[in-house]
């Protein structure tokens, strides 16, 4: 699998058998009756919790196990080894935690941080709408304060949201709409689900990504305490562009061990698979095909440890995260649709782990920042564009 022995010590690597051994033995018997149901059960979620796999990165005092970024990295690689989607572990972990520990008041870190670690308190991410969604500043919730009574009102629509239909907490980006310039507008909020005016709308049938529920939430009036404002006012612009780095970054891991994985599945298929009396490997077209994804695959595992080590270097990796979300979700869909081709008809199954590497992976183009938005982000630091 990805990674060198520079990156990861024995001790990543014990915790990566532990946590494939869970995974063996909690995710990969219910795969097919998720994806089946487009939603995972609750259920994991606590014995994730119980098992010490949730929020590994957060402190001992809120009840997490103040792990480094690594073992977040080796948990998407096994993830992504077994073909796992539904189950949005890294967003809840390494995405809406960290919002929450690093910019929550002590009030909120005590409410909601055991609850996330324990699996007992599910959480989303708000801020895809109708309208758009790579595009932040222009989003169109909005978040007014009732003046008499100090309570924020939420009125909008989110869309794909993941985790959507399990949340138990929703991390909402809302805008003011009396702000001069939209970004400036930006407010997080936390917004539990049993709050009056918070709905849930469908689970969308995606393409891709059966397992998770990527669903539609409305906010009708709906009014929460003034102490539901995650860090300061009119600061969630900087918030999200500040933390999309490391999203990008789980998303360029995963990317490369799914790869790796449809890869190796693939090779081992065309070494036994037999056309015209030879094997499918001892074909010319197969064979440069194979070498083709490998030397992808190659140059990918270099690309992301870089990456890796200027993150954790605490480098500004801005620009470099954008290019590898960009380059690793082509290369992931680029060796998923060769590889698929190989399997003729047997790569159209779709319990074929292949197969949903294929559809996945054109999601993967889109979701955390469209691949056009990485280019022009990179276009923007070469001083071109508008």
């Amino acid at each position: 699998m990805f990674g060198s022995r520079d990156l990861f010590t024995p001790e990543h690597q014990k915790f990566r058998e532990d946590f494939r051994r869970f995974l063996s033995n909690h995710v990969e018997p219910f795969q097919a009756e998720w994806r089946a149901k487009g939603c995972v059960s609750r259920e994991v979620w606590r014995q994730a919790g119980d098992a010490g796999f949730l929020c590994v990165g957060a402190a001992p005092e809120h009840g997490g196990r103040g792990l480094d970024f690594l073992f977040t990295l080796a948990m998407c690689e096994e993830l992504s080894r077994i073909h796992e989607v539904g189950f949005a572990l890294p967003l809840h972990s390494e995405v809406v935690v960290p919002y929450i520990e690093q910019l929550g008041t002590s009030e909120q870190r005590r409410r909601y941080l055991p609850r996330c670690v324990r699996g007992d308190c599910i959480t989303a991410f708000a801020m895809t709408e109708p309208t758009g969604g790579s595009d932040v500043a222009t989003l169109q919730t909005t978040a007014t304060r009732d003046a008499a009574t100090g309570e924020w009102v939420i009125n909008g629509e989110k869309t794909f949201i993941a985790n959507g239909q399990l949340c138990d907490l929703v991390l909402v980006v809302a805008t003011d709409p009396e702000a001069p310039r939209p970004h400036w507008g930006l407010s997080l909020f936390l917004v539990e689900a049993e709050t009056p005016g918070f709905e849930r709308g469908r689970n969308l049938p995606t393409i891709g990504m059966a397992g998770q529920d990527t669903s539609e939430l409305r906010f009708r009036d709906c009014r929460v305490p003034a102490d539901s404002l995650l860090g300061q006012e009119g600061r969630g612009f900087q918030y999200v562009m500040e933390r999309l780095p490391r999203e990008r970054i789980i998303v360029t891991v995963s990317a490369q061990a799914r790869a790796e994985r449809v890869f190796q599945d693939t090779l081992d298929y065309i070494k036994k698979r037999k056309l015209f009396g030879r094997t499918l490997g001892a074909l010319q077209d197969p064979a440069f095909t194979m070498a083709h994804c490998s030397t992808q695959l190659a140059a990918g595992r270099a690309f992301a440890e870089s990456l890796i080590l200027s993150y954790l270097h605490e480098e500004d990796v801005t620009v470099s995260s954008a290019m590898t979300k960009l380059w690793h979700t082509e290369m992931l869909f680029d060796v998923a649709n060769r590889c698929v081709q190989l399997w003729g008809a047997h790569g159209t199954d779709r319990d074929n782990g292949v197969a949903r590497a294929f559809v996945d992976a054109r999601m993967q183009r889109i979701y955390a920042g469209s691949n056009e938005v990485m280019k022009l982000i990179v276009a923007r630091s070469l001083g071109l564009g508008e």
